[in-house]
């Protein structure tokens, strides 16, 4: 793997979500993509009008805490039993295990930045509640 330390936004490598049609995802760094040995870093995008079941999925990250950074928009985040308006600057901490989801039922894109304190997704773990 090629050492890269910086990183355009042509770089970031689609990662769908094939469930969620109006959600844009875009892995940056993780193990996969420059050899991250303890984080994943990405960007998300929520297209207005993202509402609705396939969006407001529960789920929470066993092995993860996680970090979004609001860079465009606003949105709703809800962690455990409380749900909270977000926007462009706003910063989120969601807890290892803690259930969270987020929507967008605003007429403008919803974008952030997440860390997750895992080298990918996958050993973030993910466990969807109904």
């Amino acid at each position: 793997m090629a050492e890269k330390y910086i990183f355009k936004f042509e770089d970031y490598v689609d990662a769908p979500v094939p469930a969620m049609g109006k959600f844009t995802r875009k892995m940056i760094i993780d193990k996969d993509t420059v050899g991250a040995k303890e984080l994943t870093f990405l960007y998300g995008r929520y297209e207005k009008g993202a509402v609705g079941a396939d969006y407001e999925k529960k789920c929470s990250h066993p092995n993860a805490e996680e970090i979004l950074y609001i860079t465009g928009g606003k949105g709703y985040v809800g962690i455990n039993d409380k749900e909270y308006l977000v926007e462009k600057g706003d910063t989120v901490w969601v807890p290892k295990k803690a259930i969270h989801w987020l929507y967008n039922p605003f007429d403008e894109p919803f974008e952030m930045l997440c860390v997750y304190s895992r080298a990918s997704l996958k050993e973030a773990g993910l466990v969807v509640h109904e």
